[in-house]
């Protein structure tokens, strides 16, 4: 692609400032996708503690680790949301390679996501049942507990 030219206030074309512009546009679009693969990797990780955890009944690993997944993937889509603007804009041929490592990542994520989901789901339910046989059996036990006995109410009130 050639660059633009137009003339700048002096009159003169201005070729050095748009190649400029395209070199930053290719810089940020290069760190963006570094950055977004990184992000994707450590959801990746997350995820596969978070099945580490399913596996081993480790289930009050999944609360923290839960949430840090539901930051990393917003801060994902945010990323992700500048990246596919600028590829709209101004795709790159050089970062062929980079974009398919990332679609790779994600079609991990993808596979993982689809293993831990329903297992989680389950998990989920299972915690949801005990708590309500918990909560069940403490309204038993309250029915059969005795009221205390009030000594000396009658006396106290005589007075």
């Amino acid at each position: 692609m050639p660059p633009l030219l137009w003339p700048d206030k002096g009159g003169e074309s201005n070729v050095h400032t748009n190649n400029a512009v395209q070199i930053n546009n290719s810089e940020r679009l290069t760190r963006l996708l570094e950055t977004s693969t990184d992000q994707y990797t450590d959801i990746l990780r997350l995820m596969e503690t978070i099945a580490q955890s399913m596996d081993c009944n480790k289930l009050s690993d999944l609360t923290d680790t839960g949430n840090e997944l539901l930051q990393k993937q917003q801060t994902a889509a945010a990323t992700d949301n500048e990246l596919m603007d600028m590829l709209r804009k101004q795709p790159e041929e050089r970062l062929q390679k980079q974009i398919r490592d990332r679609y790779e990542l994600l079609k991990k994520i993808m596979v993982l996501n689809k293993l831990i989901m329903p297992q989680l789901a389950s998990t989920k339910s299972f915690i949801f049942n005990e708590l309500q046989q918990i909560k069940t059996g403490r309204t038993a036990i309250k029915g059969y507990q005795q009221s205390p006995k009030k000594h000396g109410k009658n006396l106290k009130n005589s007075f």
